[in-house]
């Protein structure tokens, strides 16, 4: 037993003696990346291996930064580090099963609002993953106690010190490498790493190139601005004034005008699916939507995590917001002369806007008022019981319809998730479980139940504009914010509305209803970039539609959606970045696309309209 205990003695004396712990270290950082990329290597077109030197220049930067550091603190130094790298590996797992993209910092904006609807069963992280992450906290825990007691020797020094100016000049040499030639996107068969690194929009691809260190430390510097303290925005402030100016506009059409003059309640309906505005569940949204403007081919893309304020913010303000979601004083302090509220107001429209939820959600009570509305009416000022009932919208029915002309942003909940307990599917489920085929499954039945109590507040604010007279006067338009995702199961969503992919499945309702405006059909493709210009146009607001990203839907100009992995639908061809660009019509709209999504996030990064010449 003493020659066992002293073999073994020896043994940790030489690791310790010979610094295993830091090889321990090193190989605990290489091997999380490497285990990441392999479980999620199906999810990306990148290849499984590329641009690993980002990963190797970071590993041997940690490692050599762990060994200058004095005992405890390099201790410190080594648990942190696995500790950080090791919760976001799996922060990204579980936001990729829900979302189906990765973690950002710029989430953290919006984490407020989806905690306030967050379980766990949203979240499924592979076992791979978990075991990955334990392994290399135990590793490291070993590390630890492999440390042994050091001095500040010159060569130490030295060598640690040579090593940190290696490693960040080889991820510099790296990024320059990746960066060579770039422009922001690249249309062909391959989606070159370097666009990819430049946008790094595409994250599931970012991520993939970057790997997961210096995705880590480029994604919080684009996040929190850094990277915008370091150069000035003039050179971009006047690219912009050429472009606005050069830009050719929609021009009038039969449709200008139309509804000049009438009051407008716009309503943005929460996970209301093209499946769910039926005769079964929705009875009254349904017969508006056939007996008014149906833009049959609308998508509303996912651009951001938060999906709601996504739609929200384009369609008050005619921009898409940054893939990483931007500074949030884009929303809170920058000026929008050709927002919708303030395009009303101009034309002498009172603009209140209203939604179940308080005014720190999103911070509405600063960001409406900022986008022109005069005031932002939450659940509690209208005095509702339940914030999670739509029914109960209608005790703000009197703010909601001031003296004439009145210009009302609604905003629905009812759609939101979670589905199960709630107390929405508490009161319905069972009566759609009775009207439903026999076999339907329960994710079906709670969203046919949680639709429902959205459309009892459409039934009872279309009985309320009828009765005080107000409804040949007004114009009511209808969108959701996303697809339904709370069902939690994108096969099955693919399954019900015949798409190929979960980018298609973003099909959704948008429709005009005015009692005495004929129905028609309307097949252009439209996203939400196109309802904003549309609204202008039909109400003839004081702005040609140069300041906006996207079309009117009744011009010639536009016809297609453009997604958040930079694949597009004109109604025949949904093209992605893998697929070749082998046609002058393919090559056009790429191009044109990457124009607009450049354009709009200049746009807002730079608060163009406080700061341009232009306008001053």
């Amino acid at each position: 037993m003493n020659q066992a205990k002293e073999k073994w003695g020896s043994f940790w004396g030489f690791l310790k003696t010979h610094h295993i712990y830091l090889v321990i270290f090193f190989l605990e950082l290489i091997g999380l990346d490497l285990v990441f990329r392999y479980a999620y290597r199906l999810y990306s077109h990148v290849g499984f291996v590329d641009s690993l030197l980002f990963t190797f220049c970071w590993a041997v930067l940690l490692t050599a930064i762990a060994w200058l550091l004095p005992g405890l603190v390099k201790k410190l130094f080594m648990a942190l580090a696995t500790l950080l790298y090791g919760v976001l590996a799996l922060v990204h797992c579980g936001m990729f099963s829900f979302f189906g993209r990765y973690f950002s910092f710029s989430d953290v904006k919006f984490a407020g609002d989806g905690a306030e609807f967050f379980q766990l069963s949203y979240i499924h992280i592979r076992l791979m993953m978990i075991g990955a992450v334990l392994l290399c906290v135990c590793g490291t825990v070993v590390a630890i106690l492999l440390v042994p007691e050091e001095q500040y020797r010159k060569p130490r020094v030295i060598v640690g010190l040579v090593l940190c100016v290696l490693s960040v000049a080889g991820i510099n040499l790296v990024r320059a490498d990746v960066m060579k030639g770039s422009t922001m996107i690249i249309w062909d068969a391959t989606q070159q790493k370097n666009a990819i690194y430049d946008g790094f929009t595409d994250n599931a691809a970012s991520l993939k190139v970057a790997g997961l260190y210096q995705y880590t430390f480029r994604d919080f510097n684009l996040s929190f601005g850094v990277y915008d303290l370091l150069h000035s925005d003039r050179e971009t402030l006047e690219a912009l004034d050429a472009y606005y100016a050069a830009k050719e506009t929609d021009p009038d059409n039969e449709m200008t005008g139309l509804f000049a003059g009438k009051n407008l309640i716009l309503v943005q309906l929460e996970a209301i699916d093209t499946w769910l505005v039926n005769d079964v569940c929705m009875p009254t949204l349904y017969n508006l939507k056939e007996n008014g403007i149906d833009f049959v081919n609308h998508y509303a893309p996912a651009y951001i995590t938060a999906g709601t304020f996504n739609t929200e913010s384009i369609v008050n303000i005619g921009f898409i917001s940054p893939f990483n979601g931007g500074a949030s004083t884009i929303y809170s302090k920058n000026t929008y002369p050709y927002s919708v509220a303030n395009l009303f107001r101009a034309k002498g429209y009172s603009a209140h806007s209203f939604h179940n939820s308080g005014p720190e959600t999103y911070n509405r009570g600063v960001v409406h008022l900022n986008w022109g509305y005069e005031s932002y009416t939450s659940g509690l000022d209208m005095g509702m019981d339940y914030i999670d009932l739509d029914s109960q919208l209608i005790r703000g029915y009197e703010q909601m319809t001031p003296d004439a002309p009145f210009f009302t942003f609604i905003i629905t909940i009812s759609g939101h998730g979670p589905y199960e307990g709630s107390l929405i599917s508490e009161q319905y489920y069972d009566k759609f479980a009775a009207l439903l085929p026999e076999g339907t499954r329960k994710e079906i039945i709670h969203a046919y139940a949680h639709a429902y109590e959205t459309d009892i507040f459409i039934s009872e604010l279309m009985e309320r504009l009828e009765a005080d007279g107000l409804l040949e006067d007004t114009v009511l338009v209808f969108y959701a914010d996303h697809y339904d995702y709370y069902v939690l199961n994108d096969a099955l969503i693919m399954q019900i509305k015949e798409v190929p992919n979960i980018y298609m499945a973003q099909h959704t309702p948008f429709f005009i209803y005015q009692k005495d405006t004929a129905p028609r059909k309307i097949s252009k493709v439209t996203g939400t970039i196109d309802i904003l210009p549309t609204l202008a146009n039909l109400f003839d607001l004081d702005t040609d539609g140069r300041y906006y990203v996207g079309n009117d839907a009744f011009s010639e100009n536009g016809g297609y959606v453009m997604f958040q992995n930079y694949s597009w639908f004109d109604g025949e061809l949904n093209w992605n970045p893998s697929d070749p660009a082998d046609s002058e019509h393919v090559r056009k709209i790429n191009e044109e696309m990457q124009e607009r999504f450049s354009i709009s996030w200049d746009t807002l990064n730079t608060d163009y309209f406080a700061k341009s010449e232009v306008f001053k």
